[in-house]
């Protein structure tokens, strides 16, 4: 679901009462995502009694209580007792995503430094880069992969209701993470093995998360560098939301690594949201603006792909996905 800000806007004084809005909402809902406020209100209970539980001042949050329920997010009437809703429950279990975008506000206000001297909104906000930042912040690191445990989890219900996979022997998952996809992979391939491979943390992370997996024993982790090398002689290779972290140059990197690692006729599964060729409000778009504060990296068409795929040896077979979402692009070692 996606809206356009030209008619979310309206006529001046609409534009000016909805920006207003928007600026109050996503500062309560930081406040009460903070405070875990629906945490504590899992069942009806008079304010007072939540503010004790909250350790909050009465006065301050009987005033967000009363917003919330103008907004339909809980139910009070100002005296009684307060009641969670769907809404509230709903809000609860996007915590980690309200969480994130906190950092990415607080990113975004060095937005129009990066554009004007160059380089990346978050390291000029922060003072270094992205992952390291969330490397060295361990509630940053957390709440940045339970968003992405969400998100990973979105992608492999399009894959696997979506798109065919190749038949293969060995898939090697290229920065793998947790190796969530891998898992599900060979668990619909009992015959067959994998690799995941990562940074050396990630991947001894992941050998140890992995263990009580039924599938544990077919699954090799390996710590490496995909702007070094990347295990060879594998026949079939996974990218899976890595390009887009990166620059065009830095991507070409890992594809010409990639590339290296394969035998002709290998294929290469490029999992990302593809762009649309010409502006639309679409959740690619959307993100596209995230990549630019976050990192060096960008959403990119399937043009774009394809261009960085026949630069780097190889030749495009297919693609699945809608364009201004999910996708796979199914490329082999040319």
């Amino acid at each position: 679901m996606t809206f356009r800000l030209a008619e979310w806007l309206g006529d001046f004084e609409g534009g000016r009462r909805q920006l207003m809005h928007l600026t109050v909402v996503q500062l309560v809902l930081q406040a009460v995502t903070q405070l875990k406020l629906f945490d504590h209100m899992v069942v009806p209970m008079k304010a007072e009694v939540l503010a004790a539980k909250m350790g909050v001042q009465q006065d301050g949050l009987f005033r967000l209580l009363a917003f919330l329920a103008a907004e339909g997010v809980v139910e009070w009437d100002g005296s009684g007792p307060v009641s969670p809703t769907r809404q509230s429950a709903l809000l609860q279990e996007l915590s980690s995503t309200i969480g994130n975008y906190r950092l990415s506000m607080e990113a975004g206000l060095a937005l129009d430094d990066a554009l004007t001297d160059g380089g990346v909104a978050f390291e000029k906000r922060f003072g270094r880069p992205v992952f390291e930042y969330l490397r060295q912040d361990a509630e940053a690191g957390a709440i940045f992969a339970d968003v992405m445990r969400v998100t990973t989890r979105e992608v492999e219900a399009f894959l696997f209701s979506q798109y065919e996979f190749p038949s293969f022997t060995c898939a090697v998952d290229i920065g793998g993470n947790k190796g969530s996809l891998l898992v599900r992979l060979l668990e619909e391939r009992p015959e067959a093995s994998g690799i995941l491979f990562d940074l050396p943390p990630t991947a001894a992370a992941a050998q140890d998360s992995l263990a009580a997996s039924p599938v544990s024993e077919r699954i090799e982790c390996v710590g490496g560098s995909f702007f070094e090398t990347i295990p060879p002689g594998r026949d079939l290779y996974l990218l899976k939301q890595i390009l887009h972290d990166w620059s065009d140059e830095e991507a070409l990197q890992i594809l010409a690594n990639t590339r290296r690692a394969m035998k002709a006729g290998t294929p290469l599964l490029v999992i990302e949201r593809l762009m649309p060729e010409s502006p639309q409000p679409c959740e690619a778009m959307d993100v596209d603006m995230l990549m630019m504060i976050w990192t060096s990296g960008r959403e990119r068409s399937i043009a774009a792909y394809q261009q960085l795929l026949e630069e780097s040896g190889f030749a495009v077979r297919s693609v699945v996905g809608e364009t201004g979402g999910q996708g796979v692009i199914e490329a082999e070692a040319a």
